[in-house]
């Protein structure tokens, strides 16, 4: 049978009725049950409540199938069911048969679809609902049934809001005894607050002769607080062997209760010699956390229960199970706090405060020393002075290429990031006058061998009878073309020479640093000396650029007198860890610029280079030069400011 919205609608409306007709949980569950299934076909409905008392599942109402779901009375499993919920804060869970629902364990052995949704009241998750439902869901349909199981829970949790209104809520004193504590130890300031809280409050809420709460930690055990008692007297016997068997239940982290058999011999010996001195039947001592002996601050606490006689302690497992939960609550809250540093000083500042009802001369006993501490604190106690400077990190061997001559870039053979070897030829340049004087000189050495090969041909053409006169006419013209030749020869070669020289290459092996080299140069006119390409061996030695202010200047020079300034920077691209380096270089002469403090150069060697770090990225640096006094190191920059005024 499929489940239509107009199947949907007429179920939640007759669930509205429901609501308006009944009074409470029992009278409301199982018709709101039956409906679902009835009006949506479903084959189970199953709907467990938490018990507020005793934190357990109860099955509340269900109709249906009785055994389709018979693995759910397992409370177990219900309350880690619960759990999961508060836990994801999720919502509805499907799961198809033979599915497992892997948070809590459940799966799904049935031949149905098992629809599980939380139950709440208001904000609280206070129950879980399990809806089985025979028969093949596409997708459309059990997104219907979700959705028509969503309108059914939220009018099951109007319910739930009336119930928990004033007037409505159950008259039980012990639970309101029990909120009535859990306002007093979620208020508590501080440990010893709450330990009195639980102290106090519990041995009333339990029936107890006494409650102890202990701390067991790395120095040792320390009784917090005990019942009846303001201030804990850490000499008395009761408070050693409380201690002593708090620290054994710490050890072992189980439980201590009334009849328990084959005890360790130590946690047995220190049972007897509490019981023996405190004159009781039975105690039961409890570890509210876990032990972290050995680690700063709190260790575990354990709270030593003594019952009443005859108050029948094995009748209040629930109530004590209830207490447990929102004692550990609580004592999680404070431990946080307290381990946040704003805390522990706000304390400090109380402890302050109470000076301000000392007696008079008493307040100006404590000022007048607190004075004298801070002058000697101030110009008595070296600490190091720092000065700070801004500045690159850069590779030693690094060289800008420049234009050797006016010209037109032709040809760029790098690009940024690209190795280069020595020698090796990175662009090329092309200058109109000296093509042209080759171009020429190349046409006049053309010329002048074609008639030097003419006249030697006619040379060798002419017979013996011709006149000597003409004869060495023509030896003379062939002397002037070869003398001709060899001059314009030479000029040739000196013109290609000079174009050679417009093939620009690199000095050294390294690496194009120039961004973009080819969108920037190829085919623009460029002028002597213009900036064409920066190299840099990145393999080699770095060093650190920077800037130190004008003002500055004189404690790094004091220091560079004494020993060589080291220093420590941060690097933009790598601001977890900081390097080491040492001041090579500090120039004579401060660079002002106009509107700005006048800064000279510091050049300083890299220990250690930072890895993947690109040349040019920018550095922090603090430079190490030496120790002054507190005051001085604090106030420095104000007594810079005036000893200048003062002097200039």
């Amino acid at each position: 049978m499929e489940c239509s919205l107009t199947q949907c609608d007429a179920c939640l409306a007759a669930l509205e009725e429901v609501l308006a007709q009944s009074a409470g949980r029992a009278d409301f569950y199982p018709r709101w049950s039956n409906e679902l299934v009835s009006g949506l076909s479903f084959s189970s409905v199953d709907v467990f409540h938490e018990s507020r008392r005793d934190g357990t599942l109860q099955r509340t109402a269900g109709a249906g199938d009785e055994g389709g779901l018979s693995n759910l009375q397992t409370s177990e499993l219900l309350r880690r069911s619960i759990a999961c919920f508060r836990e994801a804060q999720s919502g509805p869970v499907h799961l198809t048969s033979g599915a497992e629902w892997e948070s809590t364990g459940f799966a799904n052995t049935t031949n149905s679809h098992v629809f599980v949704l939380p139950l709440r009241r208001g904000t609280e998750i206070t129950g879980v609902v399990f809806v089985a439902r025979d028969g093949e869901l596409d997708g459309e349909a059990r997104e219907t049934c979700q959705q028509a199981l969503l309108g059914a829970i939220g009018i099951a949790e109007n319910l739930e809001l009336r119930l928990s209104m004033p007037g409505e809520v159950a008259d039980d004193p012990w639970c309101q005894s029990l909120d009535a504590f859990l306002e007093e130890a979620l208020a508590a300031r501080g440990s010893q607050e709450l330990a009195r809280a639980l102290a106090n409050t519990g041995a009333h809420l339990l029936q107890c002769d006494r409650v102890t709460v202990v701390d067991v930690g790395s120095p040792g055990a320390r009784v917090l607080a005990t019942t009846g008692v303001a201030h804990v007297n850490v000499a008395s016997e009761v408070v050693r062997r409380a201690g002593n068997l708090a620290a054994c239940v710490a050890r072992y982290g189980e439980p201590l209760e009334p009849g328990s058999s084959e005890l360790a011999p130590d946690l047995e010996m220190a049972l007897d010699d509490y019981v023996d001195l405190v004159a009781q039947k039975q105690v039961v001592a409890i570890p509210l956390t876990e032990n972290r002996e050995g680690s700063s601050g709190h260790g575990c606490w354990v709270v030593i229960f003594e019952p009443l006689a005859g108050s029948g302690w094995k009748n209040h497992t629930s109530e004590l199970n209830q207490f447990l939960r929102y004692a550990r609550q609580a004592v999680a809250t404070t431990r946080y706090y307290e381990g946040l540093p704003l805390f522990a000083l706000s304390r400090r500042l109380a402890r302050v405060g109470a000076l301000v009802h000392a007696p008079r001369a008493v307040r100006n006993l404590v000022g007048t020393a607190v004075i004298v501490a801070v002058v000697a604190l101030v110009a008595c106690i070296p600490v190091p002075l720092a000065i700070q400077a801004r500045g690159t990190i850069q590779p030693v061997k690094r060289q800008h290429l420049f234009a050797p001559a006016d010209g037109v870039i032709t040809s760029v053979a790098v690009r940024e990031g690209d190795g280069v070897s020595a020698e090796e030829v990175v662009l090329t340049m092309r200058r109109h006058e000296v093509q042209q004087r080759v171009g020429g000189l190349a046409g006049q050495l053309e010329t002048l061998e074609t008639q030097l090969k003419s006249e030697q041909s006619l040379q060798l053409y002419r017979g013996r009878g011709d006149e000597d006169q003409k004869a060495r006419e023509a030896s003379l013209r062939i002397r002037q073309l070869e003398t001709s030749i060899a001059s314009i020869q030479s000029q040739l070669k000196m013109a290609r020479d000079e174009a050679d020289t417009l093939a620009v290459r690199a000095p050294f092996a390294g690496t194009v640093l120039s961004r973009a080299p080819t969108a920037q140069l190829l085919g623009r006119p460029v002028f002597q000396g213009q900036l064409l390409l920066s190299l840099a061996a990145l393999e080699s030695s770095w060093e650190l650029e920077l800037e130190v202010g004008e003002h500055e200047i004189r404690h790094v020079v004091s220091a560079q007198q004494e020993r060589p300034v080291l220093a420590e920077f941060l690097c933009a691209a790598d601001l977890e860890q900081r390097y080491p380096a040492t001041l090579r270089v500090l120039e004579k002469s401060a660079v002002v610029e106009e509107g700005q403090e006048a800064q000279v150069r510091a050049v300083l060697d890299v220990t250690r280079k930072p890895g993947k770090v690109p040349p040019g990225t920018q550095v922090i640096a603090h430079l190490q030069c030496g120790k002054r006094a507190l005051g001085f190191v604090v106030f420095r920059r104000l007594l810079d400011a005036v000893s200048y005024a003062w002097v200039f």
